[in-house]
């Protein structure tokens, strides 16, 4: 019997439905179970298996399931009820996580989403986002996939704190920290040690990862191109694919790289930053040594002049 039939069935044959619709019987003994074993209460009038049915409706597909539309409200009830997929039942645990956009990009300002439909929206690790979330970061920070860094200004920084600063970024603090201290030069600051040798690691990872379907017209002048960068592809051509098996290859390494060419760009901004802040402090170094120096000789050819035969000076009218 077809489930458009269902409301054409005689009062007299109603245990058939338990035959027609086995999911939605199922359905209906787990609720009421439920219910009586967590002291929830229910609409008396679902007692009645087939005005449940009626009520609920067929279940769409076997992806779905019954769920209570406010999880607050622990009655089972009509205008609580609804068949519902495991993604929107998560959501709708009292635990989920909502986070409210208010960052620079347009497409998303206002929106309000569960931490893992944003992850599924930004390509992120959902568990990623959690721990960032325990740390601190801000709903844009996390939506973003980066923080709004430095929190101080290297300007507040002392030369010690400057010296210390750790440019990485967060997901991957504790790998770079280990590569510097391995394969660091001598007295190599972070920053340049992240221009000799993290970042052309990725660059290397990223090549490696292009599918040999990726052919490179070579219309752009070489020295001129933004490897891979989305907008010269659909300008100029730069490369194309002449498989579509590895669209999808093709669009992460372009994605990939992405990322990171405008990694490199909030990097050679941070880093001028961080080296006007390190020459103040080599200027001061300098400034102070100077003025000590002139100091000393000017002390020195006084000392001569007035005292030339004294053994002991008193110095005191000179500092």
């Amino acid at each position: 019997m077809k489930r458009t039939q269902l409301f054409k069935i005689p009062p007299e044959q109603i245990k058939a439905l338990r035959l027609h619709y086995p999911a939605e019987y199922t359905a209906w003994v787990n609720f009421r179970a439920k219910a009586r074993r967590s002291d929830y209460e229910y609409d008396e009038a679902f007692d009645e298996f087939a005005v449940f049915l009626e009520y609920v409706g067929p279940r769409p597909d076997a992806n779905y399931s019954l769920d209570r539309i406010d999880n607050a409200n622990r009655r089972y009830e009509r205008g609580n009820l609804a068949w519902r997929t495991k993604t929107q039942q998560s959501n709708n645990r009292d635990s989920t996580i909502y986070l409210t956009y208010d960052g620079p990009n347009a497409e998303y300002s206002g929106l309000t989403k569960p931490l893992t439909d944003w992850a599924r929206l930004t390509d992120q690790n959902p568990a990623t986002m959690h721990g960032r979330k325990r740390r601190g970061w801000t709903d844009s920070e996390l939506v973003d996939g980066k923080r709004d860094r430095p929190t101080k200004s290297f300007s507040q920084m002392s030369e010690e704190q400057l010296l210390r600063y750790k440019p990485w970024p967060e997901d991957t603090s504790a790998q770079d920290e280990k590569a510097y201290l391995k394969h660091g030069e001598d007295r190599e600051t972070r920053f340049e040690f992240e221009r000799r040798y993290l970042i052309p690691r990725e660059q290397r990872r990223i090549d490696r990862s292009a599918p040999q379907s990726m052919v490179r017209l070579g219309n752009i002048p070489k020295g001129e191109e933004d490897h891979w960068d989305e907008e010269e592809i659909d300008r100029k051509g730069d490369w194309v694919l002449t498989d579509e098996r590895d669209r999808s290859t093709f669009e992460k390494v372009v994605k990939d790289q992405r990322h990171l060419n405008s990694y490199k760009k909030t990097f050679r901004k941070t880093e001028l930053q961080w080296l006007a802040a390190m020459k103040r402090y080599r200027l001061a170094k300098v400034e102070q040594k100077a003025v000590a120096g002139m100091r000393a000789r000017l002390l020195s050819s006084r000392s001569r002049d007035r005292y030339p035969d004294d053994g002991e000076i008193d110095w005191e009218p000179f500092i």
